[in-house]
């Protein structure tokens, strides 16, 4: 069999709970082919001696969603070993985004999470968009975020929505999940999702 990358001698552990097990690795394209002893060629070997190889890491609380933007090459993460994010954590991210969230984003965002740099779309599929624009090194899964929902009916209100706002805010949960996202956050003990009753989230779940 001709491999076009064996990774050898590394201390393999599959993240199944299995024990960590001495073996090599094989590539073929972007197919992991045999876990084991890698006889036959191979176009480049990568030396694994007191390395652990392990399946990329996912991160499922990060705050990176402009951050994928601003550094696509994700360094930060890639060094520690995580190649897919979840983004959209806690009620907050990227999309939806009307000018009341986006002035509030810009308020302490950047304190905490870096440069926000271009920030001009209001649909999460335009959010998406500019990420297949300027793909990241690493996998990413959205969440469509509850604060962002909220503000893009009721800015900071501190009330219920009615009946018609609520239908608006479904529909702003409908269009990311359309779009791509994987599921819808909150973030309930923050403004603006305190202010939200039990039925509220149950209604946009």
């Amino acid at each position: 069999m001709l491999y076009d990358i064996v990774i050898r001698n590394g201390t393999v552990i599959d993240g199944s709970g299995r024990p960590r097990v001495q073996a090599d690795v094989g590539l073929q394209a972007d197919r992991i082919v045999p876990v084991g002893e890698c006889g036959g060629e191979t176009r480049q070997t990568l030396d694994a001696t007191g390395c652990i190889v392990a399946p990329g890491f996912v991160d499922v609380h990060s705050y990176d969603d402009f951050a994928l933007l601003d550094r696509p090459e994700c360094d930060f993460k890639i060094m520690q070993g995580v190649t897919t994010e979840v983004v959209g954590n806690c009620g907050f991210g990227a999309a939806p985004a009307n000018v009341a969230y986006r002035d509030f984003l810009r308020g302490f965002w950047p304190l905490l999470f870096g440069p926000m740099g271009r920030f001009d779309w209001e649909m999460t599929e335009e959010f998406y968009q500019a990420l297949e624009a300027r793909p990241a090194a690493v996998n990413v899964a959205s969440l469509v975020p509850h604060a962002a929902v909220r503000y893009g009916v009721l800015d900071d209100e501190k009330r219920e929505p009615s009946a018609h706002e609520l239908m608006h805010m479904q529909d702003l949960v409908r269009e990311g999940l359309e779009a791509g996202a994987v599921g819808l956050s909150t973030g309930l003990f923050y403004a603006p999702g305190r202010y939200a009753k039990t039925e509220e989230v149950i209604a946009l779940a």
